[in-house]
């Protein structure tokens, strides 16, 4: 018999759509993420990059993916540097790229340029040899002035730009293939061999540029090994890739644990991360509550994690409808989190940090996604459910006023895809769902 055996509740959540919205309408529902070749949905962006790419095509000379990869064959990289100076999540799917660039060319040194905030990720990784960092301004989310954040990035990317310089790197692939992209960096910095996507803007700024052909159902990790390709990965390496993040330093996991002690959880429990970037792919607090209830009434300790006022708000309620869980809001920095996710039984989360985390240290995560591509940032594990609710305006790519999607998603249907990872046999709990490359 399941010791999860505490009958759980029916959903009774009045959680769907605010009063007035409506799904994006079927007959103007996007085909693409792209918008005449760009990933950028604002007008003035798109008008920017178009622009700039205009000149820099007259400017550029033009080589394309085909003569990159007759450049590449049967070539010695010394040194390659991997860019992604996006959000934590981006990184962690970039990260699947070092095993297998490690397995094409085992003697070369790695280099991985990323924003400040991911820094922790790749601090001390097994398969990076210099660390780089660039916080640009529109990714930055940190609370402070705009300026702030211009000034910031303009002063790193110049210590940045002399850093990789100075380092003599004989090829980079920039992995995010959106803006904003680090192709001017990369440029300015003269390394030789230069690889991405077009669809972030500044392809002329590659010397090998890659136009981004979407595919439904494809995994963004399949667009990587796209660039790996043109560097010379064979597929047998390709086939390697996966998420593998920095292990957290000892007395991270030292103080984690003793944070975790302080409020009485000592043993077994799972970890609900009600956190997410952003408020439209946050599942209803109500939600929540009715699921740390179940848990806590089948025995379970629930951590209750998350950072800033807003998650602090919502885990306040949860924790007071659901006794027994316990509040560790703003409790952990980035390492101590992934030391407490790598220790829990498993881990509840949005598409998320946390869920990225728990991919990559093979931890059991139920993950509550919005319909706005789930399989193209799906996290690389093969303990990972990854649940959306459907609608049949999924995948739009940029959501709506009612997000059906995330908020009409079930608890209970949470709590069956939990069950399987808790009280299942282990052949049972491993969901085999691998994104494809």
């Amino acid at each position: 018999m399941s010791r999860f055996s505490a009958p759980f509740p029916a959903d009774r959540i009045a959680s769907g759509p605010p009063a007035g919205s409506v799904m994006i309408p079927l007959a103007s529902k996007p085909q693409s993420p792209l918008k005449r070749g760009y990933r950028a949905w604002n007008p003035l962006l798109h008008a920017y990059l178009s622009a700039c790419d205009a000149m820099l095509t007259r400017l550029a000379p033009r080589r394309d993916a085909a003569a990159g990869a007759a450049l590449a064959a049967g070539r010695r990289w010394r040194r390659i540097l991997i860019a992604n100076t996006a959000h934590l999540g981006d990184v962690i799917l970039a990260s699947a790229a070092l095993p297998a660039l490690r397995a094409a060319y085992p003697d070369a040194e790695i280099g991985f340029l990323c924003a400040e905030w991911s820094r922790p990720l790749l601090d001390r990784h097994p398969l990076v040899s210099r660390l780089h960092t660039l916080d640009h301004w529109r990714q930055n989310r940190a609370d402070a002035p705009l300026t702030r954040k211009v000034v910031r990035y303009l002063r790193m990317r110049r210590r940045a730009i002399a850093e990789i310089r100075a380092a003599g790197y004989d090829a980079a692939i920039d992995l995010y293939a959106f803006y904003p992209n680090a192709a001017d960096v990369l440029g300015v910095a003269g390394i030789p061999i230069r690889i991405g996507h077009t669809s972030g803007g500044f392809g002329p700024l590659y010397t090998h540029r890659i136009e981004f052909r979407y595919r439904r159902g494809r995994h963004i990790a399949g667009y990587h090994a796209d660039l790996l390709r043109v560097l010379g990965v064979g597929e047998t390496e390709i086939a390697a890739m996966r998420p593998v993040i920095a292990p957290p330093p000892p007395s991270a996991a030292i103080q984690a644990q003793a944070k975790l002690a302080a409020r009485g959880i000592t043993g077994e429990f799972v970890l609900m991360h009600v956190g997410c970037g952003d408020p439209r792919k946050a599942w209803p607090i109500g939600k929540w509550s009715v699921l740390a209830g179940w848990l806590a009434a089948s025995g379970l300790r629930v951590a209750l994690a998350g950072r800033g006022a807003s998650d602090r708000r919502a885990i306040a309620r949860i924790a007071a409808a659901a006794p027994g869980c316990v509040d560790c809001c703003d409790l952990f920095d980035l390492p101590e989190l992934a030391a407490t996710i790598a220790r829990a039984r498993a881990v509840i989360a949005h598409d998320s940090v946390a869920a990225h985390i728990a991919a990559a240290t093979a931890t059991p995560a139920v993950v509550v996604a919005p319909g706005f591509d789930p399989e193209f940032w799906r996290p690389m594990g093969d303990k990972t459910a990854l649940l959306v609710s459907p609608t049949p305006c999924s995948p739009c790519f940029r959501g709506c006023a009612g997000m059906e999607c995330v908020r009409e998603l079930p608890a209970a249907r949470v709590a069956a895809a939990l069950s399987r990872f808790l009280d299942g046999p282990e052949p049972d709990r491993r969901i085999n769902d691998q994104p494809r490359a």
